[in-house]
């Protein structure tokens, strides 16, 4: 009697689930473009001809606050042998309607001020324009942009108005 008790005690047990608690997983990687990614780039530029060099450098940062709209701050510095140095200051906002892997839209925003030296009254500036962004990597990207550019004040150095095809390199991370 003993052994079947214990046999009915075993077959019984045996159909039994044991709850099993799964392991939590990390969140996933944010992708390009996503809440809480960040972006980075630098530039070099080089221009010459009629007379005159221009050297630039320049980088900027930002963060995707929501997916697809990331804000950061730019920074440039441009150095000539006729014109005063300048260096420019302007935080921007950019949007990524939609992302399409290899190739992204975007649209930006900015607003800043160009320093300009040697006793020339600094400016106001605002642009706007877009581009895309076609990775070759899932972090690494080449950009294409078209700014407009607007001077809220007038200097004989830049008319009010001017329009940017600007490139470069950028890394997502």
């Amino acid at each position: 009697m003993r052994l079947l008790a214990l046999a009915a005690s075993v077959f019984l047990g045996a159909g039994t689930a044991v709850a099993q608690v799964a392991p939590l997983e990390p969140p996933p990687t944010p992708r390009p473009f996503g809440r809480g990614s960040s972006f980075g780039g630098g530039f070099l530029g080089l221009a010459t001809g009629a007379g005159r060099t221009d050297f630039t450098v320049g980088a900027n940062f930002g963060y995707f606050v929501v997916n697809g709209l990331g804000l950061g701050l730019s920074t440039e510095l441009t150095a000539s042998n006729v014109y005063p140095t300048t260096f420019e200051i302007a935080p921007f906002v950019r949007l990524v309607p939609f992302r399409w892997y290899p190739i992204s839209p975007i649209l930006i925003a900015r607003a800043g001020r160009l320093f300009i030296g040697q006793g020339y009254e600094d400016l106001w500036f605002v642009e706007g324009g877009g581009g895309f962004a076609y990775f070759t990597s899932p972090r690494v990207a080449f950009t294409l942009e078209v700014i407009y550019s607007r001077y809220l004040s007038s200097t004989p150095l830049y008319d009010d108005d001017d329009v940017l095809v600007t490139g470069g390199v950028g890394v997502a991370f």
